[in-house]
């Protein structure tokens, strides 16, 4: 039994900012809300429950989405590596947002950071991505 009537294709590009078939908001407003219902009750449920499901794990792992300051902190108590991306805005296709989790780690110090010039297209952010990954010392598998 799922606990949220959510599916894959809800999260598809494009469809995140489509209304639920039964509810008001969007799969992303709906996250959006969930995260602050989270952070209301316990600001650091979501991230100890990441590090914990981690911590016994010997691979590396990419988080795709970091948005707050105590997670930013949390992850580098274990020298996480962060990378920055700055979405090339004109090909941006979800709209701009002035919430909290939008914005918190805008002006924090990244490891490494790939400016929009150059991810205007999905090639170019893959090769910024490899070269970030060579930096790394991270052997590219297919």
């Amino acid at each position: 039994m799922r606990m949220f009537p959510l599916t894959e294709e809800d999260f598809v590009p494009g469809n995140k900012e489509v209304g639920f078939k039964f509810y008001t908001w969007t799969p992303r407003e709906f996250l959006l809300n969930l995260g602050r219902f989270c952070r209301y009750h316990d600001k650091d449920y979501l991230i100890r429950n990441l590090i914990t499901s981690l911590e016994s794990k010997t691979q590396n792992y990419v988080i795709d989405d970091l948005r707050m300051q105590n997670e930013f902190d949390a992850l580098k108590l274990y020298q996480t590596k962060t990378v920055r991306i700055n979405r090339y805005s004109e090909l941006n296709m979800y709209p701009s947002s002035e919430d909290e989790t939008e914005m918190q780690l805008d002006n924090v110090v990244h490891d490494y950071r790939i400016e929009e010039c150059n991810n205007m297209t999905i090639e170019d952010l893959k090769n910024q991505v490899d070269m970030i990954m060579v930096d790394l010392g991270v052997t590219k598998t297919q």
